[in-house]
C-alpha cells in the first residue's frame, strides 16, 4: 500500500497491477492490515484525523467509525483499540 495524505493505493506486486485506489478525505495517517473479529479475509484499516475506514481486498468500504483520540495517545494504540480486542489480528502497520 502507498498513500499520500488523502488517498490510498493498494498494489499487487506479484501481478504488477493496482488493486484499488480510494480517497480518504479525513486523511490517511496510519494503515493497519488485519482481520476484525471473525472475518475470513484481512482488511486495510486507514486511520484519519478522527475516522477509521476499513477496506476489503476489492476496495469496498466494509468498516467505518468516528473516534476521538485522547491527547498524547500513540496513533497505533488508537487504531488497535478501535478495531478488535484480540492481539492476533494485527499483521502489519505503516505510519506517516
Amino acid at each position: 500500500m502507498t498513500w499520500p495524505q488523502t488517498t490510498i493505493l493498494a498494489y499487487d506486486v506479484h501481478e504488477n497491477r493496482d488493486l484499488f485506489f480510494k480517497d480518504t478525505p479525513d486523511g490517511a495517517n496510519q494503515i493497519v492490515v488485519g482481520k476484525l473479529g471473525g472475518q475470513a479475509y484481512p482488511m486495510a484499516f486507514v486511520g484519519g484525523n478522527c475516522s477509521i475506514q476499513g477496506f476489503d481486498k476489492e476496495g469496498n468500504e466494509a468498516f467505518w467509525t468516528v473516534r476521538s483520540r485522547p491527547h498524547g495517545e500513540r496513533r497505533e494504540a488508537w487504531m488497535a483499540a478501535a478495531a478488535a480486542p484480540s492481539s492476533a489480528w494485527h499483521l502489519c502497520s505503516f505510519s506517516v
